[in-house]
């Protein structure tokens, strides 16, 4: 009769302690050899797996522990420190009431247990296995276990019994953190696959559940080294969990001789070494024990995705690590490495520093129980609850007394040995130094910040927490181990360290030493308890929280230091950058030469610890690392690995530029700069190849540095960074986030000069930060332009006048300063024509990049030295005309440059002994060269041929000695004379060393004497004689068909086109010195850049031209061109203010016709009617045109008008339109207050609307009715690609160069409803209707001019007076 005993349904515990008896019988008799005769293989035991075993990463996250603080087994044979309530296998509570989970048996299941068929056949049945109460599942994987581990572990422990503690306790550990550990799929809340056969379903219903993951292999390290493919050890089937494999090895450091990289984390087994990297549920006692990993990514380096960053390597490149090969051949980008979310402990040796204090915790324990016992007290038992905090207590009393860190900071002699704590606040990267020839330097090192130990109450920080003193701990050499496993946050005691002075060169502060002999023991458990009397704060925020209550919140405002949260978007690239959420995150100054990105790929999340905002263009654009910034792994995605190739340092070869320029400027600076490289490398992709073309050395520098002090743009001070200071006055300043600089540099895009409509009036720009022209400067082509020159990069051409312009300044790139954008408007069959140019003087300009085209370096290395002796020697020969003949290659002074039938004609000294005058005719193929050929320069020319020796005078009476024809292939050359005795005294003297050297100007180096004569030569050949405009316009001294020079100051102008196509500049000038009071008429043949209106030109051999009867009135003659003429800028009065209504005759509207070809007039007019009035403003920093897509800082001085008036106007003898836009202008004719306008402009720019009103075509003579229009333009979302950012600049620039073509059009019925919409007008539109007169200054807008353009305007004292002006002036004429 069989008895059946009750039992109550035992504890979690009790379980754990029956199910570990069970574990041990089955190892015992696997030590006997009772298993040594079964019939089974290394491949059945991998194979022979139940697929219904499920363990999915989210019930096992859940189960997980806080890691491993006290994971031990307390020795290799015994097990009384796992069974304390310190093992973590035993202290999990969190699946009591997970019956499912299970096994439930008693204690007599041990010995009764069922027998199970075996699986495929190949477990066979025995009393021995009978005994167990596993399943046949459970049975082979225990045996999959054993042997793996027995292979894996032999070499990595001491002994046997160590691998047989090992495997307790893994078994220990998943039975007490079941997941899914059955085989039957009946306790899912998944229904059963329909392709399941019934019976297959009933039986699997019969079967036992299995409590043990027997689906999962364990996989050895070599397993992994030799893949080329990424892996994950859950399943990679969609909605499918399974943990597929887990891996079990030793947590130690890299394998090498350097103990400057044991900063690098392995897993050890007896097949390898991998690296691992852990996420932020790792603490310090993982190292050196013998772990679990259940969940990991293997990241390949050889992966068959191709990439920028693929790299090829051998399997014996990848396993050097693990070969014994010298260190140096080591190369951690080219190893496979582990992502480690978790990571538990399952045994650690006795000689562990942890389980020495462990041993030393349960003796205590036991001594006070016996104690307890002795005096008859009760006996207290350790509440599972507060084991840690009781064993971190017990450490923390264990080394008193400690040091404080504020008794630290103050300490005046170094200290050999203290002990310590406190809460890290911050922690750096690993800094790799330069070398040193000191052998105690130590060149790789990490810092921590520290301060005192404060529990975390989620109080928002106070003054004293910011104000409570810190103080930095450097690690190095092999306590480097620490620098994965310490976290921001974390509280730690510090025992047996030094303290010492730092190297700090602004000032000395004490730092803490990590010494071989050091030790670090957590704290984190104890801090919780702690009673103190102020509250938690964090050294940062999130970029969530808006401001800081700190007493540095000036400074915070400027460059915050912020923790973020965030999600990987983007790879890392060459230059440090990563995509993170919707920014970018700066890594260049956080990466040191150890520094190998591993983690860092899309879908990972990160928490970024003391990071710098990046502001640019006033948004911010991401965050910054720099060397006290840190970074942690929340959680590894194993959702992106197919396709994803690590970052290797060979990607940081590819970008050389990029990758100097982060180590040497703050991150912002690098950031500017690179994008300002990037654009110039697109601009001008003819010049820079690529980016490493900047690093070309120009000025005993790199390039990209030369172009960076263009800008303002400086490095960071090398001292700096080489030492300490960086970390150790982070708090004060960050050397690597401070940044003169808030804007990326715009280049202004000749695309947009090139249509730029304006005003139609020359625009005056100064250099600022907001914008800078660059260009390339090239020849063109003259026709009857003279002196164009083109400035272009690689979409456009834009033409030029440049004053100082020389041969030596072309095809290189140039950053331009300021410059003047013209406009020369001509009538041309029928219509107005515009020709706009850029004018400017080269002294205003920096040279940006000396690299020119392949094509212009001819002639750059030609023997100017021999060729300038022999010149020399064949033309002093004698006076006659004999050497001369032979000589074609002229060195020469250049007088003059004349155009005579469009050909180019030079005057001339040849630099020989005699110092004889010449004239040089060219032919059309050398026109071009007309720009570049400046008076007072020499040059060397080729392909010279004498046409004549005969003497002739010229109009300065000079006597020309010889005549020469140029060939078309001839060249003209900048040269300059350098004394061959002092190596400083150059000719011409407007060159300098400097320029020789950056413009490679060819040298020739002469005697002493020829200086000297030069210079004598040149105060007498360029000495001539000027006439002030008052003798010319009254004949004194002059004749009929003299010539003349004199000074002007051009005040009117106008184009006038032959039938011929001949081009006729009508000028009228006056002295600048006394402008108005006389005047003369200029008529020069051809059109010249550079004769505006407002100019002050020096005017060479003029002729006088006057008839007998402007002889005999007095009438000031016409001045006309010739073969001689030439002209030069004079910049003496640069700031000339000049008022068109002093020097321009008033005229009616009606005289302002076809028939009129002047560029101004001057009329007194009516305001008659307003015909459309439109009130839109733009951002002057961002230049956009639609308010909603600026977002600069600042008030409304920022904006400026961008809309226009236009109305009728008339003088009684013709009704004209006039087109208004100024702001000025259209103030005075609706007679604004500067107070009211403020209000409209405000309202405008808070409502972020433009508003128009235009009259109706059928009623255009009253301002009664009309049609309002409200501009509302939409924003688009920010692009972050610069293309994308180029392309929506010309849209919007288009959009506001033409607005009312793209906007919405809402019509209204009266004038009134206009006024409503801007509240601000409702009053101020009464005085419109009163007569107004005013004085105005128009040009044309069309060829009849019925639509003039308004330059300026003053309102007159009364419509009589003015009417009266005009009558007088009429009679007059």
């Amino acid at each position: 009769m069989t008895t059946t005993a009750t039992t109550s349904t035992p504890t979690t515990t009790d379980r754990v302690t029956l199910f570990r008896e069970e574990v041990k019988r089955f190892i015992s008799f696997h030590k006997d050899g009772s298993f040594s005769n079964l019939p089974m293989t290394t491949s059945s035991t991998s194979l022979m797996f139940d697929d219904s075993m499920i363990m999915t990463a989210a019930t096992f996250n859940n189960s997980f522990i806080s890691t491993n603080s006290a994971g031990s087994n307390g020795g290799s044979g015994g097990t009384g420190h796992l069974n304390s309530p310190l093992s973590p296998i035993l202290n999990n509570n969190n699946h009591n009431n997970n019956s499912n989970s299970l096994y439930s048996f008693d204690g007599s299941s041990i010995f009764n247990s069922t027998t199970s068929n075996s699986i495929g056949g190949g477990f066979p049945s025995s009393h021995i296995l009978d005994s167990l109460s596993f399943t046949s599942g459970e049975r082979l994987w225990i045996l999959h276990v054993i042997e793996r581990l027995f292979k894996n572990l032999i070499d990595v422990v001491e002994g046997k019994d160590d691998v047989y503690k090992v495997i307790e306790n893994l078994l220990v550990f998943l039975f007490n953190n079941p997941v899914n550990t059955t085989d039957n799929s009946n306790s899912s809340n998944e229904q059963p696959s329909k392709r399941m056969k019934i019976d297959d379903q009933y039986q699997q219903q019969q079967q036992p559940k299995n409590r043990l993951p027997i689906t999962t292999r364990i996989l050895s390290i070599i397993d992994l080294l030799k893949r080329d493919l990424n892996l994950t050890s859950k399943s990679s089937v969609k909605n499918d969990h399974k943990l597929l494999r887990i891996l079990i090895g030793k947590v130690t450091s890299i394998q090498t001789n350097s103990v400057n990289q044991s900063h690098v984390l392995t897993l050890l087994d007896g097949t390898g070494q991998i690296i691992i990297e852990l996420g932020s549920n790792s603490d310090i006692y993982v190292y050196e024990s013998i772990v679990l990993i259940p969940y990991f990514n293997l990241i390949c380096t050889n992966s068959t995705t191709s990439s920028l960053f693929s790299l090829s390597m051998s399997s014996v490149s990848r396993f050097s690590m693990i070969d014994g090969m010298e260190p140096k051949r080591v190369d951690l980008s080219k190893l496979n490495y582990l992502e480690v979310e978790h990571i538990q402990v399952l045994y650690r040796p006795q000689s562990h520093y942890y389980e020495k204090l462990l041993d030393l915790f349960h003796m205590a324990v036991e001594d006070k129980k016996q104690q307890q016992i002795e005096q008859q007290e009760p006996i207290t038992e350790l509440d599972p609850a507060d084991t840690h905090f009781l064993f971190e207590e017990f450490i923390f009393e264990l080394f008193k007394p400690y040091s404080t860190i504020a008794q630290l900071k103050a300490a005046n002699e170094p200290i050999q040995s203290l002990n310590t704590h406190g809460q890290v606040v911050s922690k750096s990267a690993i800094i790799h130094t330069k070398p040193s020839s000191n052998p105690n330097h130590k060149t790789v090192f990490f810092f921590l910040q520290i301060k005192k130990i404060k529990p975390n109450t989620g109080l928002p920080p106070s003054i004293s927490d910011v104000q409570e003193p810190d103080i930095f701990i450097i690690f190095f050499e092999e306590n480097l181990k620490w620098f994965d496993l310490i976290h921001v946050g974390d509280s730690l005691l510090f025992v047996d360290v030094g303290c010492c002075k730092s190297n700090l060169k602004s000032e000395k502060k004490n730092i803490l030493v990590m010494t071989p002999k050091s030790c670090l023991f957590s704290l984190n458990n104890l801090k919780l308890h702690i009673d103190l009397k102020y509250h938690s704060s964090s050294s940062s925020s999130f970029i969530s929280n808006s401001s800081s209550n700190s007493s540095n919140q000036q400074q915070q405002k400027k460059n915050r230091i912020v923790d973020y949260d965030c999600t990987i978007t983007e790879e890392l690239n060459p230059q440090g950058i990563v995509g993170i959420n919707a920014a970018k995150l700066f890594l260049s100054h956080y990466r040191s030469n150890l520094f190998h990105a591993r983690g860092l790929r899309v879908g990972n999340k990160i928490r970024l610890e003391n990071v710098h905002e990046i502001k640019i263009n006033n948004e911010l654009v991401g965050l910054g690392m720099c060397p006290s910034s840190s970074i942690r792994f929340l959680k590894f995605d194993d959702k992106h690995l197919q396709n994803y190739v690590p970052f290797s340092k060979w990607s940081l070869e590819k970008d050389h530029a990029c990758t100097e320029i982060w180590k040497k400027y703050t991150i912002t600076d690098s950031y500017i700069l690179t994008k300002l490289l990037k654009k110039l490398l697109k601009k001008f992709s003819d010049v820079f190849e690529n980016m490493d073309s900047f690093k070309s050395i120009f000025q005993h520098k790199p390039l990209y540095e030369y172009i960076s002090n263009l800008f303002n743009i400086h490095k960071m001070e090398e001292n700096e960074q080489a030492s300490y200071d960086c970390i150790l006055a982070h708090d004060k300043k960050c050397v690597f986030s401070e940044s003169n600089h808030s804007n990326i540099p715009s280049l202004l895009k000749l695309t947009r000069l090139q249509s730029l409509k304006s005003d139609r009036i020359s625009i005056k720009f100064n250099n600022t930060n907001a914008y800078s022209l660059i260009g390339k400067i090239q020849l063109v082509p003259q026709n009857f332009e003279w002196g164009k020159i083109s400035l272009v990069d690689s979409n456009a051409i834009v033409d030029c006048f440049i004053t100082g312009i020389s041969e030596h300044h072309l095809n290189k790139i140039w950053k331009i300063n300021r410059f003047q954008l013209n406009f020369e408007e001509y009538q041309e069959n029928n219509e107005i024509k515009s020709s706009n140019y850029l004018q400017f003087s080269i002294d205003d300009c920096e040279l940006l990049s000396p690299i020119i085209d392949k094509s212009t370096k001819a002639y750059t290395n030609l023997p100017y030295q021999s060729l300038f002796d022999d010149f020399q020697s064949l033309s002093s020969m004698s006076e006659s005309s004999k050497p001369i003949s032979n000589v074609s290659n002229l060195f020469i002074l250049l007088l003059e440059k004349t155009v005579h039938l469009g050909l180019i004609e030079l005057k001339a000294i040849l630099l020989t002994p005699l110092l004889p005058m010449v004239v040089i005719k060219t032919n059309s193929s050398l026109s071009i060269n007309f720009p570049i050929l400046q008076e007072g320069q020499c040059y060397f020319v080729t392909g010279a041929t004498l046409k004549s020796s005969e003497f002739s005078m010229e109009p300065s009476n000079r006597l020309v000695n010889y005549e020469f024809n140029l060939s078309t292939n001839s060249i003209l050359k900048s040269i300059a004379y350098v004394n061959q005795e002092t190596k400083k005294d150059i000719y011409p003297k407007n060159i300098t060393a400097r320029m020789i050297k950056d413009l490679s100007i060819p040298v020739v180096w002469v005697k002493p004497s020829f200086i000297s004569i030069l210079m004598k030569l040149e105060s007498k050949v360029f000495n001539i004689k000027f006439q002030n405009i008052k003798e010319i316009s009254e004949y004194k001294y002059i004749n009929n068909d003299d010539y003349v020079s004199f000074r002007g100051l051009i005040i009117s102008k106008k184009i006038e086109i032959l039938k011929s196509g001949t081009i006729l500049l009508h000028l009228v000038c006056t002295d600048p010195d006394d402008p108005g009071r006389h005047k003369i008429s200029v008529i020069i043949k051809n059109f010249y850049c550079g004769l505006l209106i407002g100019s002050v030109i020096d005017f060479y051999f003029l002729q006088v031209r006057s008839s007998e009867t402007q002889l005999d009135s007095g009438i000031p003659p016409k001045i006309l061109s010739n073969r001689f003429f030439y002209y030069k800028l004079t910049n003496a009065y640069e700031d000339i203010d000049l008022n068109l209504f002093d020097f321009i005759d008033t005229c009616t509207l009606s005289e302002i016709n076809k028939n009129s070809f002047d560029q101004y007039f001057h009329s007194i007019v009516d305001v008659v009617s307003l015909l459309k009035f439109e009130l839109s403003f733009k951002c002057k920093e961002c230049n956009v045109g639609s308010l909603r897509k600026c977002f600069c800082p600042g008030g409304l001085d920022r904006f400026i008008f961008n809309g226009k008036l236009e109305c009728e106007i008339s003088d009684g003898t013709s009704v004209k339109n006039l087109v208004v836009k100024r702001e000025s202008i259209i103030l005075e004719i609706l007679n604004f207050s500067i107070e009211t306008y403020l209000k409209i402009k405000e309202h405008c720019i808070a409502t972020k609307q433009t508003f128009a009103w235009e009259q109706p075509l059928q009623n255009n003579s009253t301002i009664g009715k009309g049609k309002p229009i409200i501009l509302d333009l939409s924003s688009k979302s920010l692009s972050n690609n610069e293309e994308e950012e180029e392309e929506e600049e010309e849209q919007q620039a288009s959009q506001s160069e033409n607005l009312e073509k793209s906007i919405p059009l809402r019509n209204f019925n009266k004038w009134r409803d206009f006024i409503n919409a801007i509240p601000e007008l409702n009053n101020n539109f009464k005085q419109l209707l009163q007569n107004r007169t005013f004085s105005v200054i128009v040009k044309k807008l069309d060829i009849f001019g019925k639509q003039l353009l308004c330059n300026n305007l003053k309102l007159t004292n009364t419509p009589e007076e003015s009417w009266k002006i005009v009558k007088q002036q009429q009679t007059n004429k």
